[in-house]
């Protein structure tokens, strides 16, 4: 068994590994975005932070490091017990490397492997992540206007510093810079007019949404409305106006990940289903 460059094997080799994973998982219902959304996550971190494991010709292991974020996705073969130890190794130099604290992976309910293995590490579960999909025609999606029906939705245009702060402020994070938003706006997949914000009279952006679309298959990647803002129905409102151009555009499928409680009552009220759910565990960067 071999640890070689992730971009030396074709991505549908590493799709099947997270399609097999997720066959083990007891909440891993039918479509799960976890393939698409490595996809486009490992396409923004440099080689160095991200590798496959080979034995015999077979991908049997992969792993994306993001320090900003402190995470190590990775999936591995369960019954190949050899390389799970080597797959954490290779995650925690990584986020040593990149000046991150702990270290936070993934684990969709049900991989008792995953689990265990983590368990035995020093890792314990955080935060509660559901994914969910379904097809455009089946969703419900209506929007009476927010307070003062004042809101209108709009496509974002140049106003990428406003998004930037509306995200940091929305999430509590600072990860997110003008510069990287517009990296993500140069991806294949980013469409203009699926890069929405929601205004106020006045013009102030008050939140936005992000949807990815690759063939007839869509991914809300963002929704977020600033803390000051929340509780007006502006979730709703941009999510309703993306599901409209979306339908309008032949995009067949809506697939979307959160861990917020009320975007997870949002998709599920308009009939988005949840088809798996997420644990985040945490643990120590050195082995205890």
């Amino acid at each position: 068994m071999e640890r070689a460059a992730f971009e030396s094997v074709s991505f549908g080799a590493v799709a099947a590994l997270v399609a097999e994973n997720l066959a083990t998982a007891t909440d891993a219902r039918g479509f799960h975005p976890g393939a698409e959304e490595l996809r486009r996550r490992a396409a923004d971190v440099p080689g160095d932070d991200k590798a496959v494991w080979v034995e015999d010709g077979r991908v049997v292991a992969w792993a994306v490091v993001e320090p900003t974020f402190s995470n190590l996705l990775f999936g591995a073969l369960p019954a190949v017990a050899d390389v799970h130890r080597d797959v954490l190794a290779f995650g925690r130099r990584r986020l040593r490397a990149g000046g991150a604290a702990v270290v936070r992976t993934p684990v969709v309910d049900g991989e008792d492997w995953r689990a265990d293995l983590l368990r035995a590490e020093g890792f314990a579960p955080v935060d509660r992540v559901t994914h969910h999909e379904a097809g455009l025609d089946d969703l419900r999606v209506t929007w009476a206007g927010g307070a003062g029906r004042d809101i209108r939705v709009e496509p974002l245009g140049e106003r990428v510093e406003e998004y930037v702060d509306v995200h940091r402020q929305g999430f509590a994070t600072t990860y997110l810079t003008p510069e990287r938003k517009r990296e993500w706006r140069a991806r294949p997949d980013h469409r203009g007019d699926l890069d929405l914000c929601a205004v106020d009279a006045a013009g102030a952006l008050l939140g936005a949404a992000t949807t990815y679309v690759d063939g007839g298959a869509a991914y809300l990647a963002i929704v977020v409305v600033h803390p000051d803002h929340q509780g007006r129905g502006l979730a709703r409102a941009l999510v309703t106006a993306s599901v409209d151009r979306l339908r309008a555009q032949g995009a067949r499928t809506l697939a979307s990940t959160t861990g917020a409680p009320a975007l997870r009552h949002l998709l599920e009220d308009i009939g988005l289903a949840t088809v798996a759910t997420t644990h985040w565990w945490q643990g120590p960067l050195r082995p205890s």
